[in-house]
C-alpha cells in the first residue's frame, strides 16, 4: 500500500502543456522489443510534460502499429468506463461530461485532472482516425471499477484498493489471452519487480510488473526510469537501454532507486520503516529489464483552477477526501485547496 500512496504525491508546479515531440532513441528501442515481447511496460512520472511528449512520440510512430501493437493499457482510467472510452477512441461523439468520468472517478485523487491525460486519449483517437479498422489502437483502462456512489466509508474503498492486480488482470484478459501486443503505461513504482519482500519491497505489496513477469516471464518487458543520464548514452532527448548484455546488468540498482523509498526493518527488536540504503538494493537486472532516461528536469502540468469551477465535482471531492483520509491518513482537503487556488 505504501507504493500506491506514493502515486498520489505528484503536485508541484503549474505549467503550459505544449504538444512537442521528443528526440532520442527511446521510441525505436521500445518498438524493437515487440519482436520478442508481447507487453512492454513504460514508467510514467505523473503529469510530467517530458514523459507525455515522449508517449506522444511513441504512439504516433507508425512503426508501433507495424510492430503489431493494438492495445495500450493505462493506469489513469477507471475500468468501469471502458465502453465509454472504446466509443471515444473509435471516433464516436461522446459528451465530455461522460468521458471525463474515466479519469475523474478512479481510486486516485486529483492526479488525473492534469490535462496531459485527456490529451493522451485525444491523441490516440486522432491516430486511429488515420488508420484502417484492423490496425486501430484500443486504450484499456486499468484502474479498478470503483463505484463512488456506493463508497461511504473506508471498508467500501479498500475493496477497490488493489490497483496492481486490476491492471494485471486487464493485461491478462484483454491482451495476453487474446494473443495481442500492448504497451502498459503506469507509474514507475507499479512496474518495479519484487525480489526480496523482506528487504526491498514489503510483503503486503506486489506490483503489476512483478505479477506479469511471474506469470508470463520474458513475454513482458519492464522499464524503470532514471533521472539521467544513462551511462553510455549521449545526445538530446529521451534514451532507453535494455539491460541484458549491458555493463549495467550486474551493477547495483542503488543509483537508480526511487528517492526516499522506505523499507521495513527490525530496529531494537521492533519492526519499523526506515530509508532504504544502497546495500538494500540488488543488481539492476533483478529489479527491471531496461532503463529510460527522462532527464532530471521535471515539468509537472497540473490542472488549471478552472477545472474546479465545476461545483458538483468539487463537492464530491470533499466527500471523497474524508473517506480517503481514513484510508491513507493524508489531509486531502489541503490538496483540494491547492488545486482550486493554483500552486505556483
Amino acid at each position: 500500500m505504501l507504493l500506491a500512496v506514493a502515486a498520489f504525491l505528484t503536485h508541484s508546479a503549474l505549467g503550459n502543456f505544449a504538444e512537442t515531440p521528443v528526440a532520442g532513441d527511446a521510441p525505436a528501442t521500445v518498438i524493437g522489443l515487440f519482436k520478442s515481447c508481447d507487453v512492454v511496460c513504460i514508467p510514467e512520472r505523473h503529469g510530467d510534460k517530458v514523459v507525455h511528449d515522449f508517449l506522444r512520440d511513441l504512439v504516433t510512430d507508425t512503426a508501433l502499429i507495424e510492430a503489431g501493437v493494438r492495445d495500450i493499457v493505462v493506469e489513469f482510467g477507471s475500468a468501469r468506463y471502458q465502453r465509454v472510452m472504446d466509443r471515444y477512441i473509435a471516433g464516436e461523439t461522446v459528451r465530455k461530461s461522460e468521458l471525463q468520468k474515466a479519469w475523474r472517478d478512479t481510486t486516485q485523487f486529483l492526479v488525473w485532472d492534469s490535462p496531459v491525460y485527456e490529451s493522451f486519449f485525444r491523441m490516440v483517437r486522432e491516430v486511429n482516425s488515420k488508420l484502417p479498422a484492423k490496425k486501430r489502437l484500443r486504450v484499456l483502462l486499468g484502474d479498478p471499477p470503483i463505484e463512488w456512489e456506493r463508497v461511504g466509508k473506508k471498508e467500501d474503498y479498500v475493496k477497490f484498493a488493489d490497483r496492481d492486480l486490476s491492471m494485471a488482470s486487464v493485461v491478462q484478459r484483454e491482451v495476453l489471452t487474446k494473443k495481442r501486443k500492448a504497451l502498459l503505461i503506469a507509474g514507475g513504482m507499479h512496474l518495479i519487480r519484487e525480489r526480496d519482500p523482506a528487504e526491498v519491497i514489503t510483503d503486503d505489496y506486489r506490483s503489476v510488473g512483478d505479477l506479469l513477469r511471474r506469470r508470463h516471464g520474458n513475454r513482458v518487458f519492464l522499464f524503470w526510469y532514471t533521472t539521467g543520464p544513462i551511462p553510455g548514452q549521449s545526445g538530446l532527448g529521451v534514451h532507453a537501454l535494455t539491460l541484458k548484455g549491458s555493463a549495467l546488468e550486474n551493477s547495483s540498482f542503488a543509483p537508480f532507486a526511487p528517492k526516499g523509498f522506505q523499507i521495513k526493518k527490525i530496529v531494537d527488536g521492533k519492526t519499523t520503516w526506515v530509508p532504504a540504503e544502497a546495500k538494500d538494493w540488488p543488481n539492476t537486472a533483478v529489479m527491471t529489464d531496461g532503463l529510460i532516461d527522462y532527464g532530471q528536469a521535471r515539468k509537472e502540468i497540473l490542472a488549471p483552477p478552472s477545472v474546479y469551477e465545476d461545483a458538483e465535482y468539487v463537492k464530491e471531492l470533499h466527500r471523497r477526501a474524508g473517506i480517503m483520509k481514513s484510508v491513507f491518513g493524508f489531509d486531502f482537503e489541503s490538496w483540494i485547496k491547492e488545486a482550486i487556488n493554483g500552486k505556483e
